[in-house]
This record gives structure tokens, sequence and C-alpha cells, in this order.
């Protein structure tokens, strides 16, 4: 079977494809002064770097920021009469100490004019929306996650390499060029790559399952069905991937992701792949082409790669990323023309080569790749704010009056870097009007383990242009593209045509058995030992049977082959073969119990006088029993018809697995057929026990003649067993022939040995003479033999409920609290209960009765985002008075200073700068409420080693110790309310749910832990879907509608839940 498989953005860790990681030294908070700088004036930049941590090493990056710093401060046509100086810190790629790196530059002079980073986008996704609160212009050389393309959320924001969702659509020209029109995605879920901004509803408006694509349960088709979402990080891109599959007519197969740390071969397995599996010819790999080392699929430190229990050399390292395609921003310009170095791009290598291997920034190298997108997003730093002199003279201002949150100098600076457009060393750089930058991405592939460039395709114009010299290397016979899937041919699956003859063969011999016994029955019906049976009740028992045999050829009946319309043939055949199974079955077994029941009643009979029951009384009790059966027929017919379903069976493979046959059965089904099934059996059932008990309350009457008591037993066990099986075999058989085959032997038998049994031992008694001549005394043929009294059954149930005795409650209430609506008044106490144990046990006792101040830092969302949350703030003035009033805190008065969020990670952040940076020292944090600005705050707060504590952030990101150390909450994590949410799935019996949930990382996470919880409790999750936070949520709402189910899981904040709940 042959797939093309996409990567996105993983650390490939994948069965043995793996990316290098190394680290440097830690770095500090720098500045970069000209110390001679004559009468220039200096002005700042702040910029953030990651020189180690996390697998990153990105040194390149500054020095290629040096670099160019040195030509804009020597070159007189930019920046005149003024020094550009930059003051940078490493991140280490982590979100906290990026925030840390930006809180100094904010809090330390000189002022920052733009803030230059960072390479992570984790990093720079904070910093650009605490920027954006100072009113600062950020560019990030680097940086590529799709979430900063945003306006909204970072207005002030730019790069200078492309967003990573603009290599989808170079991607999908590899997909047109080799006609590939189904794709499989796996994504590495990895905290270093992307946030969640919108989910896969809002792309393509449905989500892509992580679909079983074994040989053995294969349904095609299976392309699109709802999907569990993945980790919040990688879902963005994935997302775009998707909608442009959707917009081109690709399929999307498979959609699987992995954590970082664990091994992937979960997410392999679901697009059918083990170890080797997923290896040219047969699969193409297409990803990202950003990794800095030339062999990034092999061990780094040497060896093997091991992942699990797999190990892989470097041959085979070499095997998996020989024809791995690549999609990357251009990093060099094509153009011969000077760039805006005044340098050639071929002269500019050379001259950074030597920059760079010189004594004072060797020490930095790594990352070379990203060094071009840096030097341009320098340089467009400095053309941004060399056209703003002009504007700002205009208004008696210059670069040195630069102040935070000045729009003045905001709009200009931000206006300016828009129009900025010139010819980098990276290429042609502008920017877009989301901050995105316009360029070149190149296609590139592995070819003999050379990394070669087979395509370009230009942003302006969407164009693309292929290298068409390049001769591809498939490995394939005849180097013949490959197949992006296996052929699927479907074929309806019939019954064989010698099974079916052969059936019918053995059908027809019962039905010529069924009309010689209709024969003999006719011809011996004068005959005394014939009447005692009663012969005409014989022939609606022969009726019946011929109905059961006529009943096993519509079963095998294959439209196809007898050249009529298939599916309303099939679906007549269908009615046919039920009705005439159900009828015969019922007509042939009420005769039989009707004449059974007239043999009780008239040899029961205990009156003396005689009691006559004629035909005419049977042939009305066979009519009540057949009229019931087609009562129950109508019924389904009006209420529930029969239809014709297609249903897949297991693939099977040909050709390599380069062709799949489907085999496709059809079965006739009602939407719920176990209740019909159950109502049609039921009153047989019911048949055959009042047949049975009709017969052991004969077995003493000794006209062997008359008697067929013991033959009614052997024919309802035979039938019995038969049926029962049969039902088994409808059930749980798919193969139509199997299927067919056994349930017309079970038919036929069953049938076949009734009849035998019943009519066999009335031959044999005519024929060998066993009862008197019809001279005989009729009254000593009608004698009886020793007659036993019938045993009396007495049922007698006694029910004896035993009442429930009232139990004392033994639970005493120690306190009565008023709890307040907010019901979070009483956990600032808690907390305030923690810090007084904390000071009690650290702060020694003193004789000083003076009182000392204290102060936490807190943070309360009273205003933005539809938050209402001032209650917060209230009930922790209140406890502060109460720990006042009480003295918790001997010698200490407990102060608080606090500042509005607005429920914004980027106000929020400016509130926790200015806590930090502002005297008294705070103790501890106490907030925020909404998750999203909690999480940023205790990764920040984590650097500056104070422990926070929320009143009500109930994101489960908050509860990973790695991250957040020191964070500690007064209100449980979301996560825990989805427990008892099953309890209540449980109490009322509902198995089956969908998911709603707004697009943000707390309930993305929670959908997630649902997942989890449902399959553990067998819960079905018929779909699940999601909803941008400002777009209408129609389309998710619709989507539920579909689905049937009735029970949802809702996860949202309230201003989109009004939304969810309006729709």
């Amino acid at each position: 079977m042959k797939k093309i498989l996409i990567g996105v953005y993983f650390t490939i860790n994948v069965y043995c494809i793996y990316v290098t990681s190394s680290t440097l030294l830690t770095g500090q908070n720098f500045s970069i002064d000209k110390l001679e700088n004559g009468a220039k004036t200096a002005i700042t930049i702040g910029g953030t770097y990651s020189l180690d941590g996390d697998g990153t090493f990105f040194g390149d990056c500054l020095i290629a920021t040096m670099f160019a710093l040195q030509h804009i401060n020597n070159d007189s046509k930019i920046l005149d009469n003024y020094h550009l100086n930059l003051t940078w810190g490493n991140t280490k790629c982590n979100p906290g100490i990026g925030m840390k790196v930006l809180f100094q530059h904010l809090s330390t002079e000189p002022k920052k004019l733009m803030i230059l980073g960072s390479s992570c986008s984790p990093v720079t996704e904070p910093m650009a929306q605490t920027s954006r609160e100072f009113d600062l212009v950020q560019v990030s050389y680097i940086s590529s996650s799709p979430a900063l393309s945003n306006r909204n959320i970072y207005p002030y924001f730019f790069r200078a390499r492309s967003s990573e969702s603009e290599r989808i659509l170079p991607t999908f020209e590899i997909f047109k060029r080799f006609n590939w029109t189904r794709i499989s995605i796996i994504s590495e879920t990895s905290k270093n790559l992307y946030t969640l901004s919108l989910n896969i509803p809002c792309m393509i408006k449905d989500k892509v399952d992580l679909e079983k694509l074994s040989i053995k349960s294969l349904n095609i088709p299976c392309m699109i069905k709802d999907k569990v979402d993945l980790e919040k990080l990688s879902i963005k891109l994935t997302n775009q991937i998707i909608a442009t599959a959707n917009r081109t007519g690709l399929n999307i197969v498979v959609s699987a992701g992995f954590d970082t740390n664990e091994d992937p071969g979960q997410a392999l397995q679901s697009i059918k792949a083990y170890h080797l599996g997923l290896v040219r010819p047969k699969y193409v790999w297409v990803g990202p082409g950003w990794f800095t080392t030339r062999y990034w699929w092999r061990n780094p430190e040497g060896g093997e790669v091991v992942v699990g229990k797999s190990r892989c050399n470097d041959t085979i390292m070499d095997s998996m990323a020989e024809g791995y395609f690549s999609t990357d921003p251009l990093a060099k310009s094509q153009s011969p023309d000077p760039t805006i170095s005044g340098m050639t791009t071929s002269e500019w290598i050379e001259a950074y080569d030597n920059f760079r291997n010189s004594e004072s920034y060797s020490k930095y190298k790594g990352g070379i790749k990203f060094a071009t997108f840096t030097y341009d997003a320098t340089w467009a730093v400095a053309v941004a704010l060399n056209n703003s002199i002009p504007r700002l003279a205009e208004m008696n201002k210059t670069l040195q009056d630069f102040q935070y949150n000045d729009k003045v100098f905001l709009n200009i600076f931000k206006n300016e870097m828009a129009k900025v457009s010139f010819l980098g060393v990276s290429g042609p750089l502008a920017f877009t009007n989301t901050g995105d930058r316009l360029g070149i991405t190149v296609i590139k592939r592995i070819q003999n383990l050379e990394e070669i460039t087979v395509a370009l395709y230009y942003d302006q114009g969407t164009r693309v242009i292929w290298n068409n010299s390049i001769q591809f290397k498939w490995g394939t016979p005849g180097d013949k593209v490959p197949i992006d899937f296996p052929e699927i041919r479907p074929e309806k699956e019939a019954v064989p045509l010698f099974l079916y003859v052969f059936m019918v063969i053995l059908t027809s011999a019962g039905i010529i058995l069924a009309l010689s016994l209709l024969v003999f029955n006719y011809y011996y019906r004068e005959n005394r030992i014939m009447k005692l049976t009663s012969p005409n009740i014989n022939n609606a028992i022969i009726f019946g049977s011929i109905f059961c045999y006529l009943s096993v050829i519509f079963l095998g009946m294959d439209s196809e082959t007898l050249g009529i319309h298939y599916r309303s043939f099939m679906t007549t055949a269908c009615w046919i073969q039920v009705w005439l199974l159900l009828l015969g079955f019922m007509l042939g077994f009420s005769a039989l119990f009707a004449k059974t029941w007239r043999l009780y009643v008239i040899f029961t009979n205990k009156t003396g006088k005689s009691k006559i029951i004629k035909d005419k009384q049977l042939y009305a009790f066979i009519a009540i029993i057949v009229t019931i059966g087609i009562a129950i027929l109508v019924a389904q017919a009006a209420i529930d018809p029969i239809y014709l379903e297609e249903r897949n069976l297991s693939a099977i493979p040909y050709k390599n697995g380069d062709l799949i046959v489907i085999p496709v059965s059809m079965n006739c089904l009602t939407r719920n057929s176990v209740i019909w099934q159950v109502i049609m059996l039921g009153p047989n059932g019911i048949l055959l026990a009042y047949g049975l008990l009709l017969a052991w309350r004969t077995r003493n009457i000794s006209i062997t003649a008359a008697n067929d008591s013991k033959y009614i037993g052997f024919a309802i066990y035979n039938v019995t067993i038969f049926s029962g099986t049969a039902v088994l075999v409808g059930f749980a058989v798919s193969q139509q022939a199997i299927r067919f085959g056994m349930i017309a032997s079970f038919i036929i038998l069953s049938t076949t040995g009734s009849i035998a049994l019943i009519f066999v031992p009335k031959i044999l008694q005519i024929k060998y003479n066993i009862v008197a001549d019809a001279n005989s005394n009729a009254g000593e043929m009608i004698t009886f033999g020793n007659e036993t009294l019938e045993e009396k059954i007495n049922r007698l149930q006694s029910v004896v409920e035993e009442k429930d005795k009232n139990i004392k409650k033994l639970e005493t209430e120690l306190s009565k609290l008023s709890v307040d609506k907010c019901e979070l008044q009483n956990k600032p106490v808690e907390q305030a209960l923690i810090l007084n144990s904390i000071l009690n046990g650290s702060i020694c006792s003193s004789d000083d009765q003076a009182i000392k101040n204290i102060t936490i830092g807190a943070s309360f969302p009273i205003s933005g985002a539809d938050t209402t949350w001032g209650d917060c703030l209230m009930a922790a003035r209140f406890a502060l008075d109460q720990i006042k009033d009480q003295n918790l805190l001997s010698g200490y008065r407990l102060n608080m200073e606090w500042g509005n969020t607005k429920c914004d990670a980027g106000t929020g952040m400016k509130v926790l700068f200015d806590l930090i940076h502002n005297p008294p020292q705070k103790l501890m944090i106490l907030g925020s409420a909404c998750s999203p600005v909690t999480e940023p705050m205790a990764q920040t707060s984590r650097e500056f080693k104070l422990l926070q504590i929320s009143y009500i952030s109930s994101s489960p990101a908050l509860n990973n110790r790695e991250t957040y150390p020191y964070f500690f909450r007064a209100r449980a994590s979301e996560s825990k309310r989805i427990l008892p949410s099953f309890e209540i799935f449980k109490r009322f019996n509902w198995t089956k749910i969908a998911i709603i949930t707004e697009t943000i990382n707390l309930y993305t996470l929670v959908a997630n832990e649902v997942v989890k919880v449902a399959n553990e409790t067998k819960t079905e999750i018929v779909t699940s879907t999601s909803f941008d936070s400002e777009e209408d949520p129609r389309k998710a709402i619709a989507k539920i509608k579909e689905s049937q189910v009735r029970i949802i899981y809702a996860g949202f904040y309230p201003k989109p839940g009004r939304r969810v709940l309006c729709r």
C-alpha cells in the first residue's frame, strides 16, 4: 500500500528518524555599545536569542545581528547622526526565561525603541503580547508559528521569516506535480512549535479522524470523520493543511500526533506503519526543511538511533531520509544584484563567514541557516527607524525622545515597518497586512543523501518554477512516480453460483418431498390411520414447509447474475424471503399443534360426554396464528421497512499492496433489526413452548397413530437448535457466501427433519400394518392404558420486601458558613493561612513589638473580555481584614498591591512587570483568574523564584510541575470536573456523547482528557467539534445536530457560551 505522508514540524523521532540537538553556554544580558561614536546619538533596541536550552542552538542569529549592526552603523545613508545599539539576553527557548529577559529590557535604561526577537515561537508569543501593552513594535527573525499572524492579539508584530503556514501551498504544489491526491499527516505535539489559535472546524468545518488504516479493518471510503484533537501546540498548522486540502480536492487519509517525549509508534501504527514499514519507494515523506545540520536524521552522538525496542544504524537512517521532500523559506537571495548591505549574496556569505569565525563570536556559532533572516530583520528595524525620523521631525520629536506607551511613536514605527521593502540577503523582504513576510519558498529533495533544490515557490503571484533538469530517482520499477494510494477495487460479494445451485437443488428436493407427502396424505386420506392424524391439517403443515423451502431460493438470489435492477430487486427478494420464512414457520407449527390440541381435549375429557373438535375450529386457530404473523410483517413494513445496506468487509491486498479489493456485502436490515427479531421470534417461541406442553400432556395416549407427542418433541428440539444457530450466524457472520450456506442449510435441515418426524412414522404404520384392521373394535382402539393423574404444578411465589431502615445521620455541622455567590470569599483566607505557616516557620521571633509591613502582589480581571470577577478582589480584601483582626500574622501586617489584567495575557504580564519591579518587594503572587493570563505569569514568576497562588484558574496545563514548579491554586483543575460529568452519564445511562469546546488551550486540554475517560468508561464520542472564540459557532452546532447525538459535553467561557446556546 502506498501513501504520501506529510510531516508537520516534527522533531523527527519517528521510528528511527531523529533530530540533532545540542546545547551551549548559558547566556546573560549583554549590551553592545560603540565606545567612540563622536557626535552620534545612541539609540537602543532590545534583542532576545536562544543560545541554548530545549534542544536549540541559534547563536548565529546573535552573530548575524552584530554583523548587521556593524554595517548599519558604518553606513552614512542609514540612521545618520544615530548609533544603533543592542541590549540582548538569552531566552534558552523557554517562555518564562524569555519574559524575564523582556522585563529586564523594559525595567532598565536606556529605553528600547523596538524588540528584536525571539527565535522560538513559544517564547515570542507571550513576549509579543506583553510588548503590545508597552506599545512596542516587535520584529522576530525566525519565529514561524501561524498563531503570530493574528492581528487582534499581535497588532505590532512583524517577522522576517515566513509563517510556517506559508510552506503549505508549496507543499501542495509537490502533490500537484506528481498527481498525488491523498495524503497522511503526522505531527509532533511539541510545545516548541505552535500555540493553538484555530481548530480544525474553523479550517474545513470538520475534523480528521485518527483513522485505523489496517489491512484487516480498512473501510473505503474512510477519508474524513470526527477526530479527537491532538495536543494544543501543533494543531494550527495541521488545520491549515487540512483547509488547503479541502480547497484543492485532496483527501486527508490520516492525521496522527505524538508527544515530543513519547514513542511515536502508536501514531505510526495508526497509519499502518511499524518500525521500517514506511520506507521508499512505497512511501514518500514531505516535511520541514529548517533542520540546521546536514545529516539531521542520524544520531549526532554517533551510533544507532534507538526508539523503544527499535534500533537503526546510519544505513537504515539514510534509507529513510532518501527521497525526503522539504519546503522552507528561501534563506539566500537568488538575485545577482547587491543586497541592502551593498554586497551580493556570495560576497555577503564570504564576509559573514570571516566575521563568525573571529575570536569574539565563534563561541556562539550554531544555526547558520537562520543568519540571513536575522541579518535582514535587523536591517528592517534600522530602515523603519530611519524612515520614522522625518515624520517625527514634523512633530518636533526625535528618536531619543522615545517613551513606552507613546502612541505617536507606536503609530509611526508600525506604519514605517509595514512599508519596509528591500532586497535582503535572504531575498526580497516585504510584509503583509498581518506582519508576515512575503518571500520565496524553496522546495528541496534529498537524493543520493544530498539536498537538492527542485523548485521555487513565489508568494507574490503564487507561482512555482520547477527545475526540469533534475531527474527524480524513485527506486520503483522504471523509476515511475509512486502512487499515492493503492488502487481500491470494490467488488460486490455474491453467493457463488455453485453454492447457490447446490442449495436450490437441495431446496427443490425438499419441495418435491413435501409435494410427495402431500400426494401421500391425499391418497390415504380415507385410511383409518391417516384419519386419526387429521389429513386436512397435515396439508397446512406441508404448505408451511414448502414456504420455508422457497425462502432459501430468495435468500441467495444475486440480481447482478440475473441482470435485473440491483437494489429494487434485492429489496424485493429480502421482503419475500422474510415473509415466506416467518409465515411458513407459523403455518406449519400452528397446524401441528392444533391437531395435537384436539387430541389433548378429546382424551382428557372427564365429563363422560363426547367432545367433538371439528377441523374448522382448528383452521380458526391456525388462522389466528398466521394473522399474528401477517400483522407483525405489515407493521414492520409500515414502521421500519427493510432496506438494503452495503457493508465493506476486510480488505484483501494484491500486487504487493498496490491493489486492494474491498468485498462489499449486501445485507437486508431495518433500523431496529434486533427489536424486530425479538418481536418475530417471541410469538414463535411461545408457540413452540405451547406445543411442547401439549406434547407432554398427551404423551400417555396409547393410540400410536394419533399420538405424535414424541415426534413433536424431537421436531421442537430440532427447530430450536437450528433456528437459534441461524439467528446467531445472521448477526455474527459478515461474508455473504458463508452466511447464506449456513442459514440455508439450517432451514433445509430443520424443515426436512420436522416433516420427516411427522410423516415418516405414518408411512411406516400404513406399510407394516402396525395398527389393527379397520374391522377391529373401535372401542378397543380408543381405550386408555393405565392413566396417570396429571401432576399438579403449584408455583408459589412469596416476595417479602424488607422495609428500608431509617439510618440516623451522625454528621454534625461544625460551622455554618455564609457563602457568597462568587463562592470564592473563603479561598483567599486559605491562602493567607498558607502564607502564615510559611512565615511562622521561617522568620525568627523578636522582642521588637513594632508591626512590620509585608506585601503580596495580586492580579484580578475586574473588566475586559466579558469578565465580572470583581468579587474576587473584594473577597481578597475581606480576607486581609480578617487576617488583621484575628492577628494571624503576629507582628506583621499583610498588604496587597494589585492590578487589573482584563483577562488578557499581555495586560497581565504588564501587571506582573509592575508588581515585580516596583517596591515594596512582593513575597508571593496571588492570581490570576483567567488561565491564559495565569500560565505565562506563573512561568515568569518562576524565574524570579516567586510562589504564585491562583484563586480560580483551572487550566489542566497548570498541573505540569516541570513548567510551573512554584504554582498552587485554591480551585480545582478543570479536568477534575470530567469524572463527575461521567457520573451524570452513568446515572442516566447515557453512552453516546458529543463534545463542543471553545478553541482555547484550557478547553482543548479538557477535551483531550474527556476522550481518555470516555475510552476507559466505554462511552462513545460520536462527534467532537470546536469553534473559534470570536466566530459564529453555527457550523459546529450543525455538526452536532447532524450526528443525532443528544448529550453534549461543553467547554467555553460565558460570552462564547451564550452564542453557542443561542445557536
